[in-house]
């Protein structure tokens, strides 16, 4: 187990439970891992667009819920403030959540995908999820910076499992 030196209080208020983080960053890693277990033992080609495309949402997802699971921490290990790095790490999940949205979204169009009931529940909450970070962000969300920041990486990990699971299944029907 890493070892932290404890914190300074911050002078804005603000908290950042390092051992939440961590906790919610391994679970990341073994998500990613079962993910790999089931592209090894899954009918995937990398040769087409579609499984390429497939992969990449796989793996990109628990990911990003590994690197914002540890944004807040470093930051704050930087020295930070706790307030500052919630605000920082809310920005760069809205960054991501537009990115990988726009980019997940015009391969699918190219790979013509039907939109199916789960792709557009995933879809409609990522977007509550980006609002909410971007909420957090700007301040509008009050003295909810970690909660509202946590929902969203909490978020990460379930959408990363539902799309798993959704991956599995679709392989096995095929």
């Amino acid at each position: 187990m890493l070892l932290l030196a404890p914190l300074e209080p911050d002078p804005l208020g603000g908290h950042v439970p390092i051992d939440t983080l961590m906790t919610t960053a391994e679970l990341s890693v073994g998500i990613a891992g079962f993910t790999a277990i089931a592209i090894a033992l899954g009918r995937v080609d990398v040769e087409t667009a579609r499984d390429r495309l497939d992969i990449f949402v796989m793996f990109s997802i628990p990911l990003g819920a590994l690197v914002f699971s540890l944004l807040p921490v470093v930051l704050v290990y930087l020295n930070v403030s706790a307030s500052i790095a919630l605000r920082i790490s809310s920005g760069a999940m809205v960054v991501f959540g537009v990115a990988w949205y726009a980019y997940t979204y015009s391969r699918s169009n190219v790979e013509r995908r039907a939109e199916t009931p789960f792709t557009i529940g995933l879809a409609a909450v990522s977007a509550a999820n980006v609002l909410a970070q971007l909420s957090n962000a700007t301040l509008l969300s009050g003295d909810w910076h970690f909660g509202v920041y946590f929902v969203g990486v909490v978020w990460l990990q379930v959408a990363a499992v539902s799309v798993l699971i959704w991956a599995v299944q679709a392989r096995s029907a095929a």
